[in-house]
């Protein structure tokens, strides 16, 4: 009797166990998520940036001094836009509006400075979750990409030859680069704000089209400026039917998208600086601004060839639109302009160029000193400091910042700018 309880027991507790296994969810269904995230949509020009991570903001050193906070000569009303249009099968054609192309999502996976409710732009560096250091293989490595060492020159030596670097004998030099990229077959893409009447980019095309004769490739060329005054902008597009490498917009340049923002100045001294400045009257005209990395995104392109700044002491917000401290290999070349704007009431920056200099030093970039006929003069954080030439209290003329990493895949950059730097060795 004992043993025929036990039996039945047993058999009891084997059904019970096989009921609760065929109930159990089986493990490749127990949850309806997918083991892949969505991805932004893909392409040989398509930048994947992985989200920041959180960094510690940029460090100047003890001895650079940090101007005032950016002052904008912003309206009441600021209004923040959004964006129409898609470019990436726009061509060449002039964008007339005040509105630039978006691409779907690509823009938006990018953290970057947007409008404020008060309208107040910020610096990257007030917030380290949108200022991640560029990563370890983007830091300076003079002895593993077959560069020769950075040589930066004496404050002296350029106080000896400031005439040879003045405003306006940078062009030269940018064409080099330009005309180096596309006879190199290179896709080759320029960024150009302040683009003032656009004869200078113009004038490169020709330049590059002569040197390089039945080379020369159009299709490999494409030219996108960004001028805010409104006759220069209208001056600048009656060209375009000769010059379908070019795209001219009426925007600002600036680390925030969305903010419409007073005009001061005409013509070449055109700015968004508070009217008033270097007695400079204000204007009636408006103009809205856009972040460069935004753009690049919006036109599908992972990086952009060659990049002026010619903002009337606005360089520094331009500088930190790039976004370099996420992605500096999306702008591996670039000048800006240096000069008076950076320390009379024009500039609206929070770094001076001493400041900038140390920023972008320390992003693994080489600075240089643009001179005439196609010079470049090695220069260094310590230069800024110390080149207060007679009669000048800043650097004049236009910097160039090479990304030290870009030599590894980019041969001819390197000779373009070795060959620059031997010209400028030969001054006494």
């Amino acid at each position: 009797m004992e043993l025929r309880c036990l039996v039945r027991i047993a058999g009891l507790v084997l059904a019970a166990l096989f009921v609760l296994h065929n109930l159990r969810i089986p493990r490749s269904t127990a949850l309806p998520v997918s083991s892949k995230m969505p991805q932004l949509p893909s392409g040989p020009d398509t930048q994947q940036l992985a989200a920041p991570a959180q960094t510690p903001k940029f460090q100047s050193s003890p001895d650079t001094p940090q101007l005032a906070a950016p002052a904008y000569d912003v309206p009441g009303d600021v209004t923040p836009i959004s964006t129409v249009l898609n470019p990436a099968s726009e061509g060449l054609s002039l964008f007339t509006s005040t509105t630039m192309p978006k691409i779907d999502s690509a823009a938006d996976a990018l953290p970057r400075e947007t409008a404020s409710v008060s309208g107040s732009p910020r610096s990257p560096f007030q917030d380290a979750a949108l200022a991640p250091t560029a990563s370890p293989d983007l830091a300076p490595a003079d002895g593993n990409i077959g560069w020769p060492p950075h040589e930066p020159r004496s404050a002296n030596h350029y106080c000896r030859h400031y005439g040879s670097f003045e405003n306006k004998l940078d062009f030269d030099a940018a064409n080099e680069l330009v005309q180096a990229s596309v006879a190199a077959q290179d896709r080759t893409i320029v960024f150009a704000a302040g683009t003032n009447d656009a004869r200078n980019l113009y004038a490169m095309i020709g330049s590059i089209k002569s040197k390089l004769g039945k080379k020369y490739r159009s299709d490999l060329l494409k030219i996108y400026g960004w001028e805010i005054g409104r006759l220069n902008f209208e001056r600048a597009s009656r060209n375009l039917p000769k010059h379908p490498e070019v795209q001219i917009s009426k925007h600002a340049i600036s680390n925030v998208d969305g903010l419409v923002l007073n005009i001061s100045g005409k013509d070449e001294t055109s700015g968004i600086y508070p009217a008033g400045a270097r007695g400079i009257k204000g204007t009636s005209e408006q103009v809205t601004t856009r972040r460069y990395d935004s753009l690049a995104l919006e036109l599908s392109l992972s990086e952009v060839t060659f990049t002026e700044i010619d903002v009337e002491g606005h360089e520094v917000e331009a500088i930190y639109s790039m976004g370099l401290e996420r992605h500096p290999e999306m702008f591996p070349v670039f000048q800006y302009e240096l000069g008076g704007t950076w320390t009379d009431a024009r500039h609206t920056g929070d770094l001076n160029q001493t400041g900038t200099a140390e920023y972008l030093t320390q992003l693994g970039y080489r600075l240089y000193i643009m001179g005439g006929g196609g010079m470049l003069m090695p220069v260094d954080v310590k230069f800024f400091e110390k080149a207060k030439c007679p009669g000048h209290k800043e650097v004049g003329g236009n910097a160039l910042a090479v990304l030290e990493a870009a030599g590894k895949s980019k041969p001819w950059l390197r000779k373009a700018i070795d060959t620059m730097v031997k010209k400028e060795k030969k001054l006494p």
